[in-house]
């Protein structure tokens, strides 16, 4: 479904949506650097904990098998049960795609846009969960 809608008002709603995407992600930014930091702790504690008995039975395995390049078992074995890195949340692809709208609207200087519904769920689907 699609409605007509004046261009400013509709600019003046994105704009402000931008600016609350910027600003999570500002803060999302902030809380993956100290999550990011407390699993490079836990993960180096976890290989302290871990290395010797695992390169152990690695070695007897690769020495059993006749093998004498281990490559194989470190690239994924070994990390079998450590702790997970921590996600990034990606605001940056709606963000690039708010600032070309505007770029848009700026340029075809329009009074009123013909929006999609879709477009609006896109844009402010999760508007409300913003702090």
């Amino acid at each position: 479904m699609e409605t007509s809608l004046n261009t400013l008002s509709y600019a003046k709603k994105l704009r402000t949506r931008l600016a609350a995407l910027k600003a999570r992600r500002t803060k999302n930014l902030k809380r993956y650097d100290i999550e990011l930091k407390a699993w490079k702790l836990a993960l180096k504690n976890w290989v302290l904990e871990n290395v010797d008995d695992r390169i152990k039975k690695m070695t007897r395995t690769a020495i059993g098998n006749g093998r004498t390049h281990y490559h194989d078992g470190w690239s994924t074995n070994f990390f079998i049960g450590a702790p997970k890195e921590p996600r990034k949340s990606n605001e940056d692809k709606l963000i690039q795609d708010i600032q070309g709208l505007l770029r848009h609207l700026a340029i075809t200087g329009q009074k009123t846009i013909r929006v999609s519904t879709r477009d609006v769920e896109r844009y402010f689907a999760d508007e409300t969960e913003d702090d």
